[in-house]
């Protein structure tokens, strides 16, 4: 079992995903935002982060991702990152992750 740090800010995504990490049994714990979730990482021990990048619409929201991140490796040293785009493809080598439901990008 992982406990999983999940930062989603959609119900629907993180109740989705919770009940399928949860089924395969694993502990999710759920930040609908960058602020609780660096609260969160600063108090608490995770071996996986997944973070709903939002690389798609909103300018701002990307620029916010791009920042979280690196503030979260450096707090969970060690924990692999995973930022990930339910709806975002990157081009064409991505399609196969697409098809199957989703792109993730580790984020070093």
């Amino acid at each position: 079992m992982r406990r999983i740090l999940l930062i989603a800010a959609d119900p629907g995504e993180s109740a989705l995903a919770t009940g399928r990490l949860g089924h395969a049994g694993h502990e999710v714990v759920v930040a609908p935002g960058g602020a609780r979730a660096l609260g969160l990482a600063r108090a608490e021990i995770f071996g996986l982060i997944l973070v709903n990048a939002l690389l798609q619409g909103d300018l701002a929201a990307r620029r916010h991702t791009c920042r979280l991140c690196p503030q979260l490796k450096s707090i969970c040293d060690g924990a692999p990152l995973v930022a990930f785009s339910p709806t975002d493809v990157f081009a064409r080598a991505s399609q196969a992750r697409y098809e199957v439901g989703g792109a993730a990008v580790p984020c070093a």
